[in-house]
């Protein structure tokens, strides 16, 4: 069996603390043939770090973005240059785990049919402790994946949604780019729920084992998702998108549902800027206002001096 080749993809924006570790994780496998790091425009010391890898090894090259893309955009000039025919993406702060790729190899070849294959990663804070995020528990040392081993899913009206995919923990075959697109740069947080939920609808993908996560997901206190302001306004964006994914696409009902109520979630906390008494009645009588700015093409403005607290 022929070891698969891997382009890994690395958006960097500010991530000088951490690069060092990072790429050290990702250049200690034996499976990847090239990492592409690509400057999101940083002011610390991220390029010339970048610039020093590559010098180090050879399967590094640095690209510099032209103005602030985001994540997002930022990965998107990774993926339009990569060699391979496999590909994962880490984030600049997080790492791999020994044998990161070590089963892919077999289980691509397994199944040829199967364009993605899903690993749990390891959740990791800074600090040990635990953290609610905004849709998300972030449990110090717990893994966090889809629990359901080895398991194919093909059709939208067969997949689980609820299963959860992290971006850091797939390996996925280039050509799927055909397929789904590349990653919303108007997207500045959840552009990964958003790629992934594409990829669950058109693609054919496999999940490993969860009791062996191949990579950690570093989270500390200048995660761009700890901006809740920020956070609310793109997910409540993204809820808006996959709910008109979830129509076009004739989606089961209770996934178009789901989609509505996280956007109603959302599209509440920016309307009041934090949890009140007595939101579930309030949401029911603003029902009507929700059903129509979710369909509604105008957009509400990013305000970044508005404050969300939950």
């Amino acid at each position: 069996m022929e070891a698969i080749k891997v382009s890994v993809v690395i958006p960097v924006y500010n991530e000088e603390l951490f690069l060092d570790r990072t790429l050290n994780s990702v250049l200690a496998q034996q499976e990847v043939a090239e990492v592409i790091l690509v400057d999101d425009q940083s002011t610390d010391n991220s390029l010339e770090i970048c610039k020093s890898w590559k010098k180090k090894d050879q399967r590094v090259s640095v690209l510099s973005n032209i103005g602030i893309k985001g994540a997002g955009g930022a990965i998107n000039t990774g993926l339009h240059q990569v060699t391979q025919n496999y590909v994962a993406i880490l984030g600049a702060d997080d790492y791999f785990l020994e044998e990161r790729f070590a089963d892919d190899s077999r289980l691509f070849e397994k199944y040829p049919e199967v364009e993605a294959i899903s690993h749990s990663i390891k959740i990791i804070t800074s600090d040990t402790k635990n953290y609610d995020g905004l849709n998300a528990h972030f449990v110090h040392g717990q893994n966090s994946g889809s629990k359901l081993d080895n398991t194919l899913f093909i059709k939208p009206d067969n997949l689980k949604l609820k299963q959860h995919f992290p971006i850091t923990g797939l390996t996925f075959k280039t050509t799927i780019l055909d397929k789904v697109g590349y990653f919303d740069e108007t997207l500045k947080q959840a552009q990964d729920i958003d790629f992934v939920l594409r990829m669950k609808l058109f693609c054919p993908i496999l999940t490993a084992t969860f009791d062996k996560p191949v990579a950690v997901y570093f989270r500390h206190e200048n995660n761009t998702t700890r901006n809740m302001t920020e956070a609310v306004f793109y997910r409540r964006l993204t809820a808006k998108k996959h709910f008109a994914i979830a129509v076009k696409n004739k989606l089961p009902i209770n996934i178009t549902w789901k989609y509505f109520k996280d956007f109603m979630e959302y599209d509440f906390l920016w309307l009041f800027r934090k949890n009140i008494f007595g939101k579930k009645l309030i949401k029911a009588l603003l029902l009507p206002i929700f059903i129509y700015r979710i369909n509604t093409e105008s957009q509400v403005l990013y305000d970044c001096d508005r404050k969300i607290l939950n």
